[in-house]
């Protein structure tokens, strides 16, 4: 867990367990209940773009949020060769 010192902006690395000696009085805490899915996806062999392009070598892509049974949001590395 990291944990930034607010008066000198300095990081510190901490273990999760270490958080109830770390709160003081007034302190808010936020919990973030949000799920990750495991949605990323790599391929070595060619993929065809909406352009109808074949591109070769490693891509990654992470689906991001779903739209439609087949249709997905995606964040795609090498963007630009896709």
């Amino acid at each position: 867990m990291l944990v930034l010192n607010r008066a000198t902006g300095t990081w510190q690395d901490r273990r999760f367990r270490e958080l109830p000696e770390m709160l003081r009085p007034g302190d808010l805490l936020v919990l973030n209940d949000s799920r990750v899915i495991r949605a990323a996806v790599c391929t070595s062999s060619g993929l065809r773009t909406q352009a109808n392009h074949v591109v070769t070598g490693r891509v990654q892509v992470l689906l991001a949020e779903q739209m439609s049974e087949w249709e997905w949001k995606a964040l795609v590395r090498p963007g630009a060769k896709c």
